[in-house]
Order: C-alpha cells, then sequence, then structure tokens
C-alpha cells in the first residue's frame, strides 16, 4: 500500500475506532497533508542506519575495554589501576572480572 493510501485508511480506521474522532474529523485533510509530506522514509531510513551503527560500535568499544581489563588483570595490574586507564569505572571491571 503506497503512503497516501496507508495515511487515509489510518485517519478513517482511527475515526471509526473513535480515536480523536472529532479532531480528524475536523482536520483531516491538514492531518493527512501534514502526515505525508513529513514523513521521509529515506531520512528515517538513515537514522536507523545511524542509531544502529553507532549502538554497535559502542558494544564493540566496550566488548575491546573488557578484554583489555582482563588482560590486565591476569598481568598483575590493580582494579583501581585499570579502571583509572581504561576509563572506566571500578564497579564496572569487578563486573567483568567476575563473568
Amino acid at each position: 500500500m503506497d503512503l497516501d493510501a496507508a495515511v487515509e485508511r489510518a485517519v478513517d480506521e482511527c475515526i471509526r475506532e473513535g480515536i480523536l474522532r472529532d479532531f480528524l474529523r475536523k482536520n483531516r485533510l491538514e492531518v493527512i497533508a501534514m502526515s505525508i509530506f513529513e514523513y521521509d522514509k529515506e531520512e528515517e531510513e538513515k537514522k536507523l542506519r545511524r542509531a544502529e551503527y553507532e549502538a554497535g560500535l559502542e558494544a564493540g568499544e566496550e566488548s575491546k575495554a573488557k578484554e583489555t581489563a582482563i588482560l590486565l588483570f591476569q598481568e598483575g595490574d590493580s582494579i583501581e589501576k585499570i579502571a583509572r586507564v581504561l576509563k572506566v569505572s571500578e564497579n564496572i571491571i569487578r563486573q567483568w572480572l567476575d563473568k
């Protein structure tokens, strides 16, 4: 279903279901126009990809820091020193080492 038809159908269904019925009846054309023109599929997909990339990057950085913390601890470094070097709280280091 194309976007125009989907938006009109959604508005009609909301009116039938009593969801914002008075508002949608009064402002039907404006709501439809804004919904269609404000939605940019490509831009939304870019935002989603950017958020997924950043989440993956963050998870990778945390995984590498955890791996480094374990290696440093095995080499005899203190939890305090590891936390300072990795810029992570001592509690987080302890959690990583407990697993």
